[in-house]
């Protein structure tokens, strides 16, 4: 049972009733709610959908003022977006106060990395619900009611031949749909349109937020679909390979 969330034109929202389940159970019965994803699944309209009406304290982790310490008092659900960018030490010993603190609050980690090991005793206790990326593709009727929330028409066959190109990725089929509009057919044009699109997203959200390093490091291991330690420090040459690659794996989910 996969979940997404899905924005029309209107403004309309459409969450499927597994996800709305599993967001009500956190609020019922637990105490944090962890949604992991790379960029473009959707994660900040899932939240702002699942949490209208509620009194939210939204933090950003990469904000430069962004700070746990003496927090307002008037919140039931802290929000706290680019989760990975979190800073290690301090930061990481007053969330977890805080949650074990204040009883009646609530907690909602939207992160492109996996859960941090700090977090994992609140996953096995039961306080802790993860949504991972697998929980927001979209599926084939999910791509039939975006496109017709969307208002472009789109056929059977364009929809299974969307769907073995993007394997469901949200942001890939948002972009598909607007290429789509004015009645373009999904054939290798609009498929080519769009994967730039989606690339200047990546450069943009993705790619220019790592420093130099970081960046020099993946231009390297592009080529190799799959690599170990030993060849990224072979073809980067760098003998920080295994610091960077554990950075890479903590704070983003493009290696798993």
């Amino acid at each position: 049972q996969r979940q997404m969330c899905i924005r029309d034109r209107a403004g309309s929202i459409i969450i499927k009733p597994a996800v709305q389940q599993r967001f009500d159970s956190f609020i019922q019965r637990g105490r944090v709610l962890f949604v992991s994803a790379p960029c473009g699944f959707g994660k900040s309209t899932l939240a702002d959908a699942l949490l209208e009406g509620r009194s939210v304290l939204r933090l950003s982790a990469g904000a430069p003022d962004s700070s746990l310490d003496a927090l307002p008092e008037a919140w039931d659900i802290l929000l706290i977006d680019d989760f990975q960018q979190l800073p290690e030490g301090s930061e990481e010993q007053t969330l977890c106060q805080l949650i074990r603190s204040a009883s009646a609050k609530h907690f909602v980690l939207l992160s492109r990395g996996a859960p941090p090991s700090y977090l994992t005793a609140f996953q096995y206790a039961g306080p802790m619900t993860t949504l991972e990326a697998d929980d927001l593709l979209f599926d084939r009727e999910d791509i039939r009611k975006y496109f017709a929330l969307s208002g472009v028409p789109i056929t059977d066959s364009e929809i299974i031949g969307l769907l073995k190109g993007s394997i469901g990725y949200p942001l890939g089929i948002a972009v598909t749909a607007r290429c789509m509009s004015g009645g373009k057919s999904f054939g290798p044009e609009v498929a080519v349109r769009v994967y730039r699109r989606v690339f200047s997203y990546f450069e943009d959200a993705i790619y220019r937020r790592f420093d130099l390093p970081v960046r020099r490091f993946l231009l390297e291991l592009t080529p190799f679909e799959r690599f170990d330690l030993e060849m990224a420090r072979m073809v980067s040459g760098t003998p920080h390979a295994g610091e960077l690659l554990d950075w890479l794996l903590r704070h983003t989910t493009m290696l798993r």
